[in-house]
């Protein structure tokens, strides 16, 4: 893989059937790593570079993921912005997106709501 690139699903692999679970999982991952314990880091390490435990999630990569999810969730919550879009309620690619890439909702330029 060339730097810069990412082994990140591109939509087009993803629109075919969004799943919440699957994608708020991805999400955390992907934006919320730092919350991961060292462990957890070298075991997912140890995961992305085993090939043949990478394709079959009974051996525990889907668990593990969603364990670690989980976890992550329940202890640091309240530092957590699950950021979904307003028109189609999916999961968004990070916390500051402005731009639904399932439906193609853009909120660039809208005022954000009233937060009192």
């Amino acid at each position: 893989m060339n730097q810069g690139e990412s082994d990140r699903p591109t939509r087009e692999q993803r629109q075919q059937s969004y799943n919440d679970e699957r994608e708020l999982t991805e999400y955390i991952f992907w934006n919320y790593r730092k919350f991961m314990t060292t462990l957890e880091q070298l075991t997912e390490k140890k995961m992305q570079l085993d090939e043949s435990r990478r394709h079959d999630s009974l051996e525990g990569v889907v668990p593990f993921r969603n364990k670690v999810r989980d976890r992550i969730l329940s202890e640091h919550g309240d530092q957590i912005l699950i950021n979904r879009c307003a028109k189609c309620n999916r999961i968004v690619a990070t916390p500051r997106a402005q731009q639904c890439l399932w439906c193609g909702y853009d909120w660039h330029h809208q005022t954000p709501p009233d937060q009192s």
